[in-house]
């Protein structure tokens, strides 16, 4: 059985996007309440939770070693390590057109 902290119900409520990291046993959930969260696959604990749109997060994309890519409402699209749970990169309008 799992139980979810108010916070993870929270979350969820305005949960948006999921991505699966498998070589770490990991997903991620981007949500209308601004923040990341990263999962353990096997337990459902939150692992952490990462801070810095200050909109919605509207879409998200993984890398196998573990990093993130999350697009938000903001205007910015954010590489995220899940790892260590830190911001690697911010990228505004007019250097998002580099990514592909």
């Amino acid at each position: 059985m799992f139980f979810l902290s108010v916070a993870a119900v929270d979350h969820f409520v305005h949960f948006l996007r999921q991505v699966t990291i498998p070589t770490l046993f990991r997903f991620v959930s981007g949500s209308e309440d601004k923040t990341l969260k990263v999962w353990h696959v096997g337990t459902m604990q939150c692992l952490g939770t990462l801070h810095g749109h200050s909109w919605g997060v509207r879409c998200l994309s993984a890398f196998t070693d573990g990093r993130v890519a999350s697009g938000s409402d903001d205007s910015l699209i954010k590489v995220w390590d899940t790892k260590n749970f830190k911001c690697l990169q911010t990228l505004g309008m007019s250097s998002a057109h580099y990514l592909v």
